[in-house]
């Protein structure tokens, strides 16, 4: 009986490390951004988006099974091709968790000057936070740190209370707003269509208005498996669970909205809704009050809850690429009571104090943490081609039926999401992912040319494929959609990205140094 209240009470703290790690900020927002975007259509998104991240999730499961390592995510690519290639994955990964630190924290402060209008002008100053409001962010962040400090069970108490509430408000919200103001008239009234915008919009939305960034937050599951008993049987329970639960808020949340909004502001269609603070300010012309209050005061505590596990997240992706030899060994160092890496902590948490000062508008830098994040993604169904198709020797106690095929299917969709991307946001991502790796090379062989040019090599699939990426990008966005929509031009992108998908497979290792991997 211990044994078996002991699992489950490692299954309900896994997925809710995974639910408070994907509700955050996005809630409060993508329902009303995917409405403006696809209108009604905008359900059949969230249901892409949640499919998109289940088969993620179950690919990452089946690898969890027989690897339940720190940092998992940020490693994949290390265990199924090298570690040259594999920093172009983690370090993508990594640069999305960081930035998404501040930014959570910076929404909660925003969202407190909301609730008392005095105080904007003590924080904002041309769109901008002022000395005052960056000192508050800097404190919610030092709250983050202090969650963290002493491992998991320190996170898990603080993160299990947040948790409960950001599960129930939501569902609550949904529930009363349905109850008193639904219509189903609001489903085909603009346009008397179910999709207003064209197809093209329910996938538009799914990078463009936050639903994708809705989700993502599920490998942080992943991330905690090394600390926790029977992780080989739990992961694949509390992936599919959470990402469950999080669909079935989303899901509540966006027919809430849509059959609610007032029929006068639909005149122009759904582009021409305009909220600042969507789902408050919503209940606020129904009449509900009382709920209206709670939705801010929860809008203070959402972001806070996923900031507080992100930082967890990139305290052991961190530390994972220290063991995978992509930076110094000083930030590997694992605390002996508590299971994690200090040095790891306080270095991700200096940058964030850091970034606050760079990023101070949550709206301008979703899309390209999405961009970030979906190039993460690529590599969940590219180790799992290889580690299914050519290690073979290993034992799986989950396995994910049609696997082969749904890894290039997840990689074609992935690929598809970031060419209808803004292209400002893709070609940030790739440049900075290539000057971080110019950094790498630069820095672990310590001079040594012929050694950086083997490093270079030994990932070079991955920047063809972010130079061609890039310029399908430019065509789609700056010429003409039609490029990517008519057949032809579909048809193109699916040769090529199939043979991108061969040859990034298959990228041999040319720094024959396998001590990483063996060390795993």
């Amino acid at each position: 009986m211990k044994i078996e209240y002991n699992f489950f009470k490692d299954l309900c703290t896994l997925i809710l490390i995974g639910v408070g790690s994907i509700i955050g900020s996005g809630w409060l927002f993508a329902a009303y951004y995917a409405s403006k975007d696809a209108g009604p259509a905008s359900i059949i998104s969230w249901i892409i988006g949640a499919i998109l991240t289940l088969l993620m999730a179950l690919l990452l499961a089946e690898i969890a099974s027989f690897y339940p390592l720190t940092g998992l995510f940020g490693r994949l690519m290390v265990l199924s091709h090298n570690k040259d290639i594999g920093f172009v994955f983690a370090a993508s990964n990594l640069i999305s968790i960081i930035i998404l630190i501040p930014l959570e924290a910076e929404s909660t402060v925003q969202y407190i000057s909301t609730v008392f209008p005095r105080l904007t002008d003590y924080l904002f100053q041309n769109s901008e936070f002022t000395w005052i409001g960056t000192l508050i962010v800097s404190i919610f962040i030092i709250f983050y740190i202090t969650a963290n400090f002493w491992g998991l069970k320190s996170l898990s108490k603080v993160n299990n209370s947040i948790t409960i509430i950001k599960i129930v408000v939501p569902i609550m919200t949904a529930i009363i707003i349905i109850c008193m103001a639904f219509a189903n008239t609001r489903f085909i009234g603009h346009q008397e269509t179910f999709m207003p915008y064209g197809y093209g919009s329910i996938f538009s939305a799914i990078i463009n208005c936050g639903i994708l960034y809705s989700f993502f937050g599920f490998p942080a599951i992943a991330a905690f498996s090394s600390e926790t008993k029977w992780a080989k049987r739990l992961i694949p329970l509390a992936l599919i669970l959470c990402i469950s639960i999080c669909l079935f808020i989303y899901l509540m949340l966006q027919i809430a909205f849509i059959g609610a909004v007032p029929e006068n502001m639909l005149t122009n269609g759904w582009a021409a809704i305009d909220f600042t603070s969507p789902l408050a300010q919503l209940a606020g012309l129904l009449g509900l009050h009382v709920l209206m209050i709670v939705l801010y005061a929860d809008a203070c505590l959402s972001p806070s809850g996923t900031g507080i596990i992100y930082l967890g997240s990139g305290t052991r992706f961190l530390t994972a690429m220290s063991q995978d030899g992509h930076i110094p060994s000083y930030f590997g160092y694992i605390h002996s009571k508590y299971l994690f890496s200090r040095r790891a902590l306080i270095s991700i948490s200096i940058f964030c104090l850091c970034l606050i000062w760079f990023f101070k508008n949550w709206k301008s830098i979703v899309i390209l943490i999405t961009v970030a994040q979906i190039l993460a993604c690529l590599g969940i169904p590219l180790a799992f081609y290889r580690l299914r198709k050519y290690h073979l020797h290993l034992k799986r106690l989950f396995r994910m039926r049609f696997g082969l095929s749904l890894s290039l299917f997840i990689y074609l969709l992935l690929t598809y999401l970031i060419v209808i991307a803004e292209f400002k946001a893709v070609i940030t991502t790739f440049l900075l992912e290539i000057i971080l790796f110019a950094v790498y090379a630069a820095i672990s062989n310590k001079g040594n040319i012929r050694r950086q040019f083997r490093t270079w090599f030994s990932a070079w699939s991955m920047f063809i494929y972010m130079i061609v990426i890039c310029l399908i990008s430019f065509c789609f966005n700056k010429i003409s959609h039609k490029i990517l929509y008519s057949h032809g031009g579909f048809l193109l992108f699916l040769v090529i990205s199939t043979t991108l998908f061969y040859f990034i497979a298959h990228q041999k290792d040319y720094n024959t140094d396998k001590k990483t991997i063996q060390s795993l």
